[in-house]
């Protein structure tokens, strides 16, 4: 992806720590997330957590959203 070099372990280890971070959310298991991240590797790793929890979620690419950047 990119011209980054993304291992398994790497990519587990993103996984596990964004799920960690979502079930800090307390009412997310009953609502539907879109997912909007500019970086493949963070979009993916964010929409494999959320599937690891169980939660629905849909990927908008970033180009194509209308929205503008978040710093």
């Amino acid at each position: 992806m990119e011209d980054r070099v993304v291992t398994y372990e790497m990519l587990r280890l993103g996984i596990l720590s964004c799920a960690k971070k979502l079930q800090s959310f307390p009412d997310l298991k009953s609502a539907n997330v879109a997912v909007c991240v500019e970086s493949p590797i963070r979009r993916m790793t964010l929409c494999l957590a959320l599937y690891g929890l169980g939660i629905p979620s849909l990927s908008i690419e970033h180009s194509q959203s209308g929205l503008s950047s978040v710093k």
